[in-house]
């Protein structure tokens, strides 16, 4: 009798999980649904814009860039939640990001296909790829410039205790905690894909250019939104704690961070060099670091933050397209 109730337990128990599986994957799908129809209407705001050409409504808010442009430039953007945040300031309740903050300062929209959460490999992964490429190579819109923001959640998450060196006795000075063989590693692998993004360009809008983002460096506080994160302080902790500091400083958790960021900018640098039409936006050192106004949790800026790193944006646009 006591066999037979453990089989029913189980039997109830995995059906269950199954029931829990199918509700997620409902979840997931509508999801992508929801995300499909809003690239939708952002193309065709976008599309109405083009077919329907003016001069910028928001050059009064540019007039602090002298070098801003005057006249309107076709503009893809693809990428992170850094271009397409789902938590939105007071004005905008239902998102923020870059993108939102850098349509006002030109005056005219962009056509955003960024996603939350989205890795580079994904962004330029089959459904990432498809995506772009329809968008660049379909004849309808021949785009000036591309915006892309990825890499950032590809180290970023539960994944992140890779690029930490745990092997030692005692903790190395910040700059040295990192795992630099794991660090070469998703280099590699990050210059395979940029140089994959500049040869989807080259094959579908040679005349595009490609503006990058390199992020910036946030305070290691351990904060999250919407039920995710935080991203970066539990890799740390654990490392730190396997190298014998229960409490570690936030001060040596940032330097940490802080040095593998760095790295970023030399490598698409690095590419840059070798590449026409490539253009690196220098975002690093823009927003103030620590529990500031400029930044919201410790992986996204806030909305004032977001705003500054659209401003430097829009400086290499109009040095681009003066």
């Amino acid at each position: 009798m006591a066999k037979k109730l453990r089989r029913v337990k189980q039997f109830q128990d995995t059906t269950a999980t199954v029931r829990l599986l199918i509700e997620l994957d409902k979840k997931r799908k509508a999801l992508r649904r929801q995300l499909a129809k809003e690239r939708e209407r952002e193309h065709a705001r976008f599309l109405g814009a083009v077919t329907r050409p003016k001069q910028p409504a928001g050059s009064g808010n540019r007039a602090a860039i002298p070098t801003s442009r005057r006249t309107a430039i076709r503009i893809l953007a693809d990428g992170d939640s850094w271009f397409n945040y789902p938590v939105g300031p007071h004005h905008l309740p239902h998102k923020d990001g870059v993108i939102v903050q850098l349509e006002p300062l030109l005056g005219y929209p962009i056509d955003n296909i960024a996603k939350p959460g989205e890795t580079a490999e994904r962004l330029l992964g089959l459904s990432g790829r498809e995506m772009l490429v329809t968008r660049l190579g379909n004849g309808q819109v021949k785009y000036d410039a591309l915006l892309f923001s990825g890499s950032g959640n590809d180290f970023a998450g539960d994944e992140f205790c890779i690029f930490l060196d745990d092997s030692g006795n005692s903790p190395p000075p910040p700059d040295k905690l990192l795992n630099f063989d794991a660090v070469r590693g998703m280099q590699a692998v990050l210059t395979a894909e940029f140089e994959e993004l500049i040869r989807i360009r080259d094959n579908h809008s040679p005349h595009t250019v490609i503006f990058v983002n390199c992020y910036d460096f946030p305070w290691i506080g351990g904060g999250g939104v919407c039920r995710q994160g935080p991203w970066l302080k539990p890799s740390l902790d654990w490392t730190y704690e396997a190298l014998g500091v229960a409490n570690p400083s936030l001060d040596d958790e940032f330097k940490v961070v802080k040095t593998l960021l760095l790295t970023l900018p030399k490598l698409l640098s690095d590419i840059a060099a070798n590449t026409k039409k490539f253009i690196v936006v220098p975002t690093q050192g823009t927003l103030i670091p620590g529990p500031s106004a400029d930044w919201q949790n410790e992986m996204h800026p806030s909305s004032n933050g977001f705003a500054k790193i659209a401003r430097v944006f829009m400086e290499q646009l109009a040095l681009q397209f003066p």
